[in-house]
C-alpha cells in the first residue's frame, strides 16, 4: 500500500470528490445521486466547514470526509456533524486512511471546542468494522450508533 496524506479540500476539488463519493452512493444510496445538488454540498461544506480528502501518493483521491456546524435539534446547544465519510474498500485494511480522517476530526473538535458527532456509512444497517477497530485504537468511544469525539479529548 502506498503512502497516504491528508489535507483541506478546495473548492477546485469538488468534481473529484464526487467521483470518490461515488463510490460511497453505490454502497449505501437510498435515492438517486443528482450530481449539481452532491457537488454544491462538497463545495459549501469545504466554505462553511471543515472537508478534507486523503490522497495516495500518485494524488488519487482514496477517501474524504466533510463536517458542518450544526445545532441541536431538541434544545440550545451545537456540534459539528458529518455529512460526509468515506474509505475507498482497497483502503480500508489497516484502517490508515480512516485513522487520518478521524484524527483530524479530534483535532477540529478541540481547535472548535465543540464536540463531533460521526455516524459513519453502514452497509445493510451495520456500523463496519474498521469503523470500531479504528476508534478502539485511538480510543474513541461509540455513543449507540455515533461516534462523539469531544473538545476535551477522551472520546
Amino acid at each position: 500500500m502506498s503512502t497516504l496524506r491528508i489535507r483541506e479540500i478546495t473548492a477546485a476539488d469538488a468534481l473529484d470528490v464526487l467521483e470518490l463519493l461515488r463510490g460511497m452512493h453505490a454502497e449505501v444510496g437510498q435515492t438517486e445521486l443528482y450530481d449539481g445538488m452532491a457537488t454544491a454540498t462538497i463545495i459549501e461544506t469545504a466554505k462553511e466547514g471543515a472537508a478534507f480528502v486523503v490522497e495516495d501518493e500518485g494524488g488519487t483521491f482514496v477517501a474524504s470526509m466533510g463536517l458542518s456546524p450544526m445545532s441541536y435539534w431538541y434544545g440550545p446547544g451545537s456540534f459539528i456533524g458529518e455529512v460526509w465519510l468515506y474509505v475507498a474498500p482497497a483502503y480500508r485494511a489497516g484502517g490508515e486512511a480512516l485513522s487520518l480522517l478521524l484524527l483530524e476530526a479530534r483535532e477540529l473538535a478541540s481547535r472548535a471546542m465543540m464536540p463531533v458527532l460521526i455516524d459513519h456509512y453502514r452497509a445493510r444497517g451495520k456500523r463496519p468494522a474498521e469503523l470500531s477497530v479504528i476508534a478502539d485504537r485511538l480510543s474513541f468511544k461509540p455513543e449507540g450508533q455515533i461516534l462523539m469525539l469531544s473538545p476535551q479529548g477522551g472520546h
